[in-house]
């Protein structure tokens, strides 16, 4: 029998396209390409720039929320595509799109061990995220900080094949249709 299955498209499949806007000149740059949402915790994210300028002396690294830019798509693509590390302190993820848009433009992800991004994401990118985290985030502040640092002075190091293989394999397993369309065409 012939095989009839087409696939009109899928939703998330304009990711594959995104790479056009990575740049090869990355800056000290942490994003934060969430919504400006309680549930997304941009408290945490300012807090943090506060303890890596302040406590760490670390004033070339800049802090970025994106929809405090008011960009336009692909505005924000290229500006991610300039960035270094995008990092989310999320209390809840159904998926994390924006984080993995990011992880597509060459941004080394840093998200909480938890929600979506406890299966999704190799321990090196996961930071833990105990009960207590968003109570007494001072307790876990340095820790956080220490991680966002690192990615930053090691990026050149952490972006060559092991960070491709791991975009890759969180693309196939978490963003396209292959798998869907591979069940359907079996049944």
């Amino acid at each position: 029998m012939k095989d009839t299955t087409h696939v009109a498209g899928y939703p998330l499949d304009y990711l594959s396209e995104l790479q056009k806007f990575a740049s090869e000149e990355k800056e000290n740059i942490v994003v934060f390409p969430h919504r400006i949402n309680d549930d997304k915790a941009p408290w945490f994210f300012d807090m943090l720039e506060n303890y890596v300028h302040k406590e760490l002396g670390r004033t070339d690294i800049h802090f970025v929320c994106t929809q405090a830019m008011k960009l336009n798509k692909e505005e924000y693509y290229k500006y991610l595509g300039k960035c270094k590390v995008i990092f989310s302190a999320n209390k809840h993820e159904n998926l994390g799109i924006g984080t993995f848009e990011a992880m597509m433009l060459g941004c080394i992800p840093v998200v909480p061990d938890k929600l979506s991004y406890k299966e999704m994401y190799a321990t090196g990118y996961k930071y833990p995220c105990p009960p207590d985290f968003y109570d007494n985030w001072e307790k876990y502040i340095d820790m956080v900080a220490q991680i966002v640092v690192e990615h930053i002075d090691y990026y050149d190091v952490r972006v060559k094949e092991e960070f491709k293989y791991e975009t890759n394999r969180i693309y196939k397993h978490y963003f396209t249709a292959d798998k869907i369309v591979e069940i359907i065409k079996n049944v």
